[in-house]
Protein backbone atom coordinates (compact mmCIF):
# COMPACT_ATOMS: atom_id res chain seq x y z
CA UNK A 1 0.00 0.00 0.00
CA UNK A 2 1.34 3.43 -0.90
CA UNK A 3 2.01 6.15 1.68
CA UNK A 4 -0.94 8.17 0.39
CA UNK A 5 -3.20 5.12 0.64
CA UNK A 6 -2.08 4.63 4.23
CA UNK A 7 -2.95 8.25 4.94
CA UNK A 8 -6.40 7.70 3.45
CA UNK A 9 -6.93 4.63 5.60
CA UNK A 10 -5.84 6.52 8.71
CA UNK A 11 -8.65 8.99 8.08
CA UNK A 12 -11.34 6.39 8.66
CA UNK A 13 -13.14 3.48 7.01
CA UNK A 14 -15.70 5.60 5.23
CA UNK A 15 -12.99 7.78 3.74
CA UNK A 16 -10.81 4.81 2.79
CA UNK A 17 -13.70 3.34 0.76
CA UNK A 18 -13.55 6.36 -1.52
CA UNK A 19 -12.63 4.97 -4.94
CA UNK A 20 -12.78 8.24 -6.87
CA UNK A 21 -10.61 10.09 -4.36
CA UNK A 22 -8.23 7.14 -4.11
CA UNK A 23 -7.70 6.89 -7.88
CA UNK A 24 -7.15 10.63 -8.25
CA UNK A 25 -4.69 10.71 -5.36
CA UNK A 26 -2.60 7.99 -7.05
CA UNK A 27 -2.54 9.37 -10.62
CA UNK A 28 0.93 10.86 -10.25
CA UNK A 29 2.31 7.45 -9.18
CA UNK A 30 1.09 5.63 -12.30
CA UNK A 31 2.82 5.11 -15.63
CA UNK A 32 1.19 6.51 -18.78
CA UNK A 33 -0.41 3.12 -19.56
CA UNK A 34 -1.59 2.62 -15.98
CA UNK A 35 -3.03 6.13 -16.05
CA UNK A 36 -5.21 5.04 -18.99
CA UNK A 37 -6.69 2.39 -16.69
CA UNK A 38 -7.32 4.98 -13.96
CA UNK A 39 -8.93 7.43 -16.36
CA UNK A 40 -11.13 4.67 -17.76
CA UNK A 41 -12.29 3.78 -14.25
CA UNK A 42 -13.12 7.43 -13.57
CA UNK A 43 -14.73 8.19 -16.92
CA UNK A 44 -16.85 5.04 -16.95
CA UNK A 45 -17.69 4.78 -13.28
CA UNK A 46 -18.79 2.32 -12.00
CA UNK A 47 -19.34 -0.02 -14.97
CA UNK A 48 -15.68 -0.21 -16.06
CA UNK A 49 -14.58 -1.41 -12.64
CA UNK A 50 -17.21 -4.16 -12.67
CA UNK A 51 -15.85 -5.63 -15.94
CA UNK A 52 -13.46 -8.55 -16.07
CA UNK A 53 -9.74 -7.79 -16.30
CA UNK A 54 -9.88 -8.48 -20.02
CA UNK A 55 -12.95 -6.26 -20.41
CA UNK A 56 -11.37 -3.32 -18.59
CA UNK A 57 -8.13 -3.79 -20.53
CA UNK A 58 -10.05 -3.64 -23.81
CA UNK A 59 -11.91 -0.44 -22.86
CA UNK A 60 -8.67 1.22 -21.69
CA UNK A 61 -6.68 -0.07 -24.70
CA UNK A 62 -4.03 -1.67 -22.51
CA UNK A 63 -2.98 -5.19 -21.59
CA UNK A 64 -4.32 -7.32 -18.73
CA UNK A 65 -1.03 -7.15 -16.79
CA UNK A 66 -1.20 -3.32 -16.99
CA UNK A 67 -4.64 -3.43 -15.33
CA UNK A 68 -3.27 -5.62 -12.54
CA UNK A 69 -0.27 -3.33 -11.97
CA UNK A 70 -2.55 -0.29 -11.80
CA UNK A 71 -4.87 -1.97 -9.29
CA UNK A 72 -1.92 -2.96 -7.09
CA UNK A 73 -0.62 0.62 -7.12
CA UNK A 74 -4.04 1.70 -5.89
CA UNK A 75 -3.38 -0.43 -2.81
CA UNK A 76 -5.25 -3.68 -3.61
CA UNK A 77 -3.67 -7.13 -3.49
CA UNK A 78 -5.56 -8.32 -6.55
CA UNK A 79 -8.40 -7.45 -8.92
CA UNK A 80 -10.93 -9.36 -6.82
CA UNK A 81 -10.21 -7.18 -3.79
CA UNK A 82 -10.57 -4.08 -5.95
CA UNK A 83 -13.99 -5.15 -7.24
CA UNK A 84 -15.16 -6.10 -3.74
CA UNK A 85 -14.25 -2.60 -2.50
CA UNK A 86 -16.04 -1.04 -5.47
CA UNK A 87 -19.23 -3.03 -4.83
CA UNK A 88 -19.16 -2.08 -1.15
CA UNK A 89 -18.81 1.58 -2.13
CA UNK A 90 -21.74 1.35 -4.54
CA UNK A 91 -23.94 -0.05 -1.78
CA UNK A 92 -22.98 2.83 0.51
CA UNK A 93 -23.69 5.37 -2.20
CA UNK A 94 -27.41 4.65 -2.24
CA UNK A 95 -28.03 4.52 1.49
CA UNK A 96 -30.82 6.59 2.95
CA UNK A 97 -30.20 8.35 6.30
CA UNK A 98 -32.14 5.69 8.23
CA UNK A 99 -29.82 3.01 6.83
CA UNK A 100 -26.67 4.70 8.11
CA UNK A 101 -26.45 2.84 11.41
CA UNK A 102 -23.86 0.52 12.87
CA UNK A 103 -24.15 -3.27 12.96
CA UNK A 104 -25.97 -3.14 16.27
CA UNK A 105 -28.76 -1.15 14.65
CA UNK A 106 -27.91 2.06 16.46
CA UNK A 107 -26.96 5.43 15.06
CA UNK A 108 -23.25 6.22 15.14
CA UNK A 109 -23.98 9.37 17.17
CA UNK A 110 -22.16 9.03 20.54
CA UNK A 111 -24.37 8.63 23.60
CA UNK A 112 -21.95 10.51 25.84
CA UNK A 113 -23.37 14.02 25.67
CA UNK A 114 -20.71 15.53 27.96
CA UNK A 115 -18.68 16.41 24.85
CA UNK A 116 -21.17 16.17 21.97
CA UNK A 117 -19.23 18.44 19.63
CA UNK A 118 -15.80 16.75 19.80
CA UNK A 119 -16.47 13.57 17.73
CA UNK A 120 -18.21 15.55 15.01
CA UNK A 121 -15.47 18.18 14.91
CA UNK A 122 -12.81 15.46 14.64
CA UNK A 123 -14.68 13.82 11.75
CA UNK A 124 -14.93 17.15 9.92
CA UNK A 125 -11.21 17.78 10.41
CA UNK A 126 -10.46 14.35 8.93
CA UNK A 127 -12.70 15.10 5.96
CA UNK A 128 -10.86 18.36 5.32
CA UNK A 129 -7.50 16.56 5.58
CA UNK A 130 -8.62 13.94 3.07
CA UNK A 131 -9.99 16.60 0.73
CA UNK A 132 -6.66 18.43 0.94
CA UNK A 133 -4.82 15.28 -0.16
CA UNK A 134 -7.26 14.25 -2.87
CA UNK A 135 -8.00 17.48 -4.77
CA UNK A 136 -5.92 17.40 -7.93
CA UNK A 137 -3.88 20.62 -8.30
CA UNK A 138 -4.18 20.70 -12.09
CA UNK A 139 -7.95 20.24 -11.89
CA UNK A 140 -8.26 22.94 -9.25
CA UNK A 141 -6.20 25.41 -11.30
CA UNK A 142 -8.19 24.61 -14.44
CA UNK A 143 -11.44 25.57 -12.67
CA UNK A 144 -9.85 28.78 -11.37
CA UNK A 145 -8.89 29.64 -14.97
CA UNK A 146 -12.41 28.92 -16.20
CA UNK A 147 -14.05 31.09 -13.56
CA UNK A 148 -11.51 33.87 -14.15
CA UNK A 149 -12.73 34.22 -17.73
CA UNK A 150 -15.52 36.78 -17.37
CA UNK A 151 -16.72 36.14 -20.92
CA UNK A 152 -17.93 32.72 -19.79
CA UNK A 153 -21.41 32.80 -18.15
CA UNK A 154 -21.74 30.63 -15.05
CA UNK A 155 -24.83 28.65 -14.02
CA UNK A 156 -25.05 27.00 -10.59
CA UNK A 157 -27.49 24.34 -9.42
CA UNK A 158 -27.88 21.93 -6.52
CA UNK A 159 -30.23 19.29 -5.23
CA UNK A 160 -32.46 18.85 -2.22
CA UNK A 161 -29.68 19.48 0.31
CA UNK A 162 -26.93 20.90 -1.90
CA UNK A 163 -28.96 23.82 -3.26
CA UNK A 164 -27.77 25.78 -0.22
CA UNK A 165 -24.14 25.14 -1.26
CA UNK A 166 -24.89 26.24 -4.81
CA UNK A 167 -26.47 29.46 -3.53
CA UNK A 168 -23.64 30.13 -1.08
CA UNK A 169 -21.14 29.84 -3.94
CA UNK A 170 -23.40 31.92 -6.19
CA UNK A 171 -23.54 34.84 -3.74
CA UNK A 172 -19.73 34.99 -3.68
CA UNK A 173 -19.18 34.57 -7.42
CA UNK A 174 -21.88 37.15 -8.13
CA UNK A 175 -19.77 39.73 -6.30
CA UNK A 176 -16.45 38.65 -7.84
CA UNK A 177 -17.49 38.56 -11.50
CA UNK A 178 -20.38 39.24 -13.91
CA UNK A 179 -22.67 36.78 -15.70
CA UNK A 180 -23.32 34.46 -12.74
CA UNK A 181 -26.72 32.78 -12.58
CA UNK A 182 -28.54 30.36 -10.28
CA UNK A 183 -30.66 27.72 -12.02
CA UNK A 184 -34.24 27.97 -10.62
CA UNK A 185 -35.45 25.08 -8.48
CA UNK A 186 -38.65 24.85 -10.52
CA UNK A 187 -37.96 22.18 -13.14
CA UNK A 188 -40.68 23.62 -15.36
CA UNK A 189 -38.36 26.57 -16.09
CA UNK A 190 -35.33 24.44 -17.01
CA UNK A 191 -36.05 24.17 -20.77
CA UNK A 192 -35.60 27.93 -21.13
CA UNK A 193 -32.25 27.75 -19.31
CA UNK A 194 -31.03 24.73 -21.26
CA UNK A 195 -32.09 26.20 -24.61
CA UNK A 196 -29.78 29.19 -24.16
CA UNK A 197 -26.72 27.18 -22.99
CA UNK A 198 -23.71 27.03 -25.30
CA UNK A 199 -20.03 26.15 -25.55
CA UNK A 200 -18.85 29.12 -23.47
CA UNK A 201 -21.15 28.40 -20.53
CA UNK A 202 -19.97 26.83 -17.28
CA UNK A 203 -22.47 24.68 -15.37
CA UNK A 204 -21.46 24.17 -11.75
CA UNK A 205 -23.51 21.38 -10.22
CA UNK A 206 -23.73 19.90 -6.73
CA UNK A 207 -25.01 16.31 -6.47
CA UNK A 208 -24.55 13.93 -3.53
CA UNK A 209 -26.13 10.64 -2.49
CA UNK A 210 -28.97 9.86 -3.10
CA UNK A 211 -28.27 11.34 -6.52
CA UNK A 212 -31.06 13.17 -8.32
CA UNK A 213 -32.09 12.00 -11.75
CA UNK A 214 -33.53 15.37 -12.74
CA UNK A 215 -30.14 17.05 -12.22
CA UNK A 216 -28.49 14.27 -14.23
CA UNK A 217 -30.92 14.89 -17.11
CA UNK A 218 -30.24 18.65 -16.96
CA UNK A 219 -26.49 18.02 -17.23
CA UNK A 220 -26.95 15.60 -20.13
CA UNK A 221 -28.75 18.33 -22.07
CA UNK A 222 -26.15 20.94 -21.10
CA UNK A 223 -23.37 18.62 -22.27
CA UNK A 224 -25.09 18.14 -25.64
CA UNK A 225 -24.89 21.92 -26.08
CA UNK A 226 -21.17 21.91 -25.38
CA UNK A 227 -21.31 23.49 -21.93
CA UNK A 228 -18.45 22.94 -19.49
CA UNK A 229 -19.58 20.95 -16.42
CA UNK A 230 -17.91 21.27 -13.01
CA UNK A 231 -19.20 18.72 -10.50
CA UNK A 232 -19.00 18.83 -6.71
CA UNK A 233 -20.04 15.44 -5.37
CA UNK A 234 -19.26 12.95 -2.60
CA UNK A 235 -16.78 10.08 -2.46
CA UNK A 236 -19.23 7.70 -4.10
CA UNK A 237 -19.43 9.87 -7.24
CA UNK A 238 -22.65 11.15 -8.75
CA UNK A 239 -23.59 9.59 -12.14
CA UNK A 240 -22.90 13.06 -13.55
CA UNK A 241 -19.19 12.25 -13.10
CA UNK A 242 -19.28 10.29 -16.37
CA UNK A 243 -19.83 13.51 -18.33
CA UNK A 244 -18.30 16.20 -16.08
CA UNK A 245 -15.18 18.02 -17.28
CA UNK A 246 -13.94 18.61 -13.73
CA UNK A 247 -14.91 16.57 -10.66
CA UNK A 248 -14.36 17.28 -6.98
CA UNK A 249 -15.40 14.21 -4.91
CA UNK A 250 -15.53 15.48 -1.34
CA UNK A 251 -15.47 13.21 1.75
CA UNK A 252 -18.69 13.42 3.78
CA UNK A 253 -18.32 10.86 6.60
CA UNK A 254 -19.62 11.97 10.01
CA UNK A 255 -20.70 10.32 13.29
CA UNK A 256 -24.30 10.80 12.27
CA UNK A 257 -27.00 9.43 10.00
CA UNK A 258 -26.47 12.61 7.97
CA UNK A 259 -23.52 13.33 5.69
CA UNK A 260 -21.34 16.37 6.31
CA UNK A 261 -20.82 19.17 3.73
CA UNK A 262 -17.94 20.83 5.58
CA UNK A 263 -15.17 19.69 3.20
CA UNK A 264 -17.12 20.96 0.18
CA UNK A 265 -17.72 24.30 1.90
CA UNK A 266 -14.01 24.66 2.65
CA UNK A 267 -13.14 23.93 -0.98
CA UNK A 268 -15.64 26.54 -2.21
CA UNK A 269 -14.17 29.16 0.09
CA UNK A 270 -10.69 28.24 -1.13
CA UNK A 271 -11.82 28.74 -4.75
CA UNK A 272 -13.28 32.13 -3.84
CA UNK A 273 -10.01 33.12 -2.13
CA UNK A 274 -7.89 32.03 -5.11
CA UNK A 275 -10.14 33.83 -7.58
CA UNK A 276 -9.87 37.00 -5.53
CA UNK A 277 -6.10 36.60 -5.35
CA UNK A 278 -5.72 35.93 -9.08
CA UNK A 279 -7.91 38.81 -10.25
CA UNK A 280 -7.28 41.12 -7.30
CA UNK A 281 -7.10 44.42 -9.20
CA UNK A 282 -10.20 43.81 -11.32
CA UNK A 283 -12.22 42.42 -8.40
CA UNK A 284 -11.21 45.27 -6.09
CA UNK A 285 -12.39 47.79 -8.66
CA UNK A 286 -15.64 45.88 -9.12
CA UNK A 287 -16.33 45.74 -5.36
CA UNK A 288 -15.59 49.46 -4.99
CA UNK A 289 -18.15 50.27 -7.70
CA UNK A 290 -20.68 47.89 -6.13
CA UNK A 291 -20.21 49.60 -2.77
CA UNK A 292 -20.71 52.99 -4.41
CA UNK A 293 -24.05 51.72 -5.74
CA UNK A 294 -24.96 50.08 -2.45
CA UNK A 295 -24.37 53.14 -0.30
CA UNK A 296 -27.29 55.34 -1.54
CA UNK A 297 -29.60 52.34 -1.52
CA UNK A 298 -28.59 51.52 2.04
CA UNK A 299 -28.99 55.12 3.16
CA UNK A 300 -32.45 55.31 1.60
CA UNK A 301 -33.55 52.10 3.30
CA UNK A 302 -32.20 53.26 6.65
CA UNK A 303 -34.04 56.56 6.25
CA UNK A 304 -37.35 54.79 5.60
CA UNK A 305 -36.82 52.48 8.56
CA UNK A 306 -36.34 55.43 10.88
CA UNK A 307 -39.58 57.15 9.79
Amino acid sequence: MTEKNRQNSDLGTDSANNMGVLIRSCLDQLTSKERLVARTLLNHYPTAGLCTIAGLAEIAHVSGPTVLRAVKKLGFKNYGDFQAALREELQLGFQAPLERVDQGGRSSVPTDMTAPFAPFAEACIKNIQLAHMSVNTNEFNAVISLLSDETRPVFLMGGRFTDSLARYFYFHLHILRPHVNIVPQQRETWPEVIYDLGVKDIVIVFDVRRYQRDILLFCEQAKKRGSHIVLFTDQWLSPISTMADHIFPMPTAAPSQWDSAVSTLVLLECIVAKLNERNHTVITERIQKLEALRQPLHSDLMGKDSE
